[in-house]
Parts: C-alpha cells; structure tokens; sequence
C-alpha cells in the first residue's frame, strides 16, 4: 500500500509525499507533488465528512483562509476557496460539519465561520465578530500579547452516554491561559471561563489533548537546554498498542542527535514521595531532526509517525516498537540541496 501524506510547510507550498513501507528504507519515502498556494501554510485541517476537502491558513499580515480538494488516489491537489482568515497570522484551524474556526495568532483572536458543501463546492462565510483575547505573560519575546495557538472541540457526554454539549478550548501562548468557548443564547460562540497557568508563568500552553476529560497541556518536565515543546499526540489505545501513551515533540535541542520525541505514561500513578501524577516519562527517541514541530500519526493502528525538521533533517517516518514506549526509523526523505526543504511544520495523511 502506498500512503499519501500532506506537509504544510514555512515555504509557499502543501506538499505531498509518498510512502511505500515495503520498499527499503532510503526509497520508501519520496516527493509526489506540490500544490503553491502562498506564503507559510504551516497548518492542516481535514473536515470530518469529507476526506479530500482540507483546510490551511496563510501565515502572513493579511491572513487567508483556504479550502483545498484533493485526490486520494494520486494526491493531487487543487484550491477551492481562498477568504480572509479575519486576523494576522493564522496558526490553527478546527472544523466542524458546518463550522470552521481559525485562530489568528498575532492578532489574538478567533475567527469563525460557516461552512456548507454543495454539488462540489463550499462556501465560508464569517459567522459571528472574531472573538478577541487579551492577555500578556513574563517571557517578552514571546508573551507581549495574546497569542493563539490551537483550537480544540470537547464534546461532553450526557449521564445516557450521548452527547450533550460541545466546548471549544483555545490555548493562548501569550496569556498562559485556556480559554473556554461556549454557544450563548443566540448561537453565537463567546468566551465563558478560563484556566489561568498561574504557577507556570511564562510557559505558554500551545497545544494540548483531552484524556478521560482531563486537559493535559504541555509537559513541564521535558528535557532542560533551550528546548521548547510543540506538537501533543495522545493516539487511542488499540490491539497493537494497548497503553494510553503521549507523544511530544521538544524542538531546539542543541545537542548532535537532534530534537526528542518524547513519550509519556497517560496513566495515574505516585512519584517516589507518593505524589499523585498524571504523567510519567517512558522514553525518547532521538530524531536527528532540527527544530521539529508538528507531527502525526498514521497506517494500521497508528502504527507509523512522520516527523520533519523545519531548519534541517528533512521528513522522517517511525515505527513504533515496545508497545510504543519507543520507536525506529523507517524511512527518511532528506533535506533538498543540505538546506531546510520542506521546512515542514505539521502532516495529515490522505
């Protein structure tokens, strides 16, 4: 089976690679295709009905949402739409069946829109005002203002086991705050509640996962040096891979072998003075990568994680091994003439 796999990227295309696990490992991954679409589309985001619509935002002062279709099949893609993303700098997109939600990064706010698909084509259209955050954090350079940096949909289950209520949670790096989202009256999103990192100022939640209806943001406890976390991955629990495991990409590791995936134990335990933590480190791996960012899961089981290096180290696929507490390289696509490539910054497969 050949795998086809999306790169967004810090240059002006989407990329699609190639994979074939059968074939050695330095042919098993190649470049397939790139569709231009303009400056840093460093986020992507599958709509959860369609599989060949996906979204990404145009990382620049007039930021651009865009709708792209593409083909299975051969990977090929086209743009269909092309709006404003109502801010500057769109990092992160969420989308629903008929709602889209982008977060604007050096504007502090979110946007939202509708979305309806008809005969082949979709139309966007601003909802509602983008709702604007406000908030500033110790660490200058990166906290002089709000900043968000993902957007997550909860859906809470009622006591019948149905769904009965959706929040949205939007990590705001310059705030080091989770902001809460939730429908008014009117139908309108607005801001309700907040959880303020009081004890962690300065760290800057950026992505988080929700386990057994606990938010769990980024680690605190990775590995020292100048290393900052990225991306957070908790895959479900399956055959292959039984235990409830969190990966998290730490960029910037100066050391020779390059920035760490680590894995962390999802499951309650004690620390040696009988503490109560949610997290416990079961691993790195060592990626060879530099300044890696996004990553994503994928094949039978979440059996495979692509992994790039956006200044270096080109694009790389693992396995994962010891009921994934660690994992080897499979497949490598290095970085174009020694220099950056890519630069890819996160991945969705087709």
């Amino acid at each position: 089976m050949v795998y086809h796999i999306l790169v967004a990227s810090y240059t002006d295309a989407v990329w699609t690679l190639a994979f074939n696990p059968s074939k050695p490992a330095d042919s098993a991954l190649s470049l397939s295709s790139s569709l231009i679409v303009g400056h840093h589309p460093s986020w992507l985001e599958r709509h959860p009905s369609d599989p060949t619509l996906v979204f990404t935002g145009l990382e620049q002062g007039d930021g651009r949402l865009l709708a792209l279709k593409y083909d299975i099949g051969s990977g090929l893609g086209r743009i269909i739409a092309n709006v404003s993303s109502g801010g500057k700098d769109p990092c992160t997109i969420l989308s629903s069946d008929k709602e889209l939600f982008v977060g604007n990064y050096s504007s502090g706010t979110v946007g939202v829109f509708s979305l309806s698909l008809s005969s082949g084509t979709i139309n966007l259209k601003e909802a509602q005002p983008p709702l604007q955050f406000s908030g500033t954090g110790p660490c200058a350079e990166r906290q002089e203002a709000s900043h968000p940096h993902q957007i997550y949909l909860v859906s809470h289950q009622s006591k019948s086991g149905t769904a009965a209520s959706a929040e949205v949670l939007v990590p705001d790096l310059g705030a080091d705050t989770i902001w809460r989202l939730n429908k008014n009256s009117d139908g309108k999103w607005e801001q309700k509640e907040a959880l303020v990192f009081e004890k962690h100022r300065g760290g800057g939640p950026r992505h988080i996962v929700i386990h057994a209806e606990i938010p769990l943001p980024i680690p605190a406890d990775l590995p020292p040096l100048t290393m900052t976390a990225a991306e957070l991955l908790l895959p479900p629990p399956n055959e292959s891979f039984p235990s409830p495991l969190l990966y998290a990409s730490c960029r910037n590791d100066t050391r020779a072998h390059g920035d760490l995936i680590s894995i962390f134990s999802a499951l309650p335990s004690e620390d040696k003075t009988g503490n109560h933590q949610n997290l416990t480190l079961e691993g790195s791996v060592q990626t060879g990568l530099t300044h890696l960012r996004g990553f994503a899961f994928f094949g039978p089981d979440d059996r495979y994680l692509i992994a790039g290096g956006v200044q270096g180290g080109g694009v790389k696929i693992f396995e994962r091994v010891d009921g994934g507490r660690g994992m080897k390289e499979i497949a490598h696509l290095p970085a174009r003439d020694g220099g950056v490539g890519l630069a890819p910054t996160s991945f969705l497969c087709l």
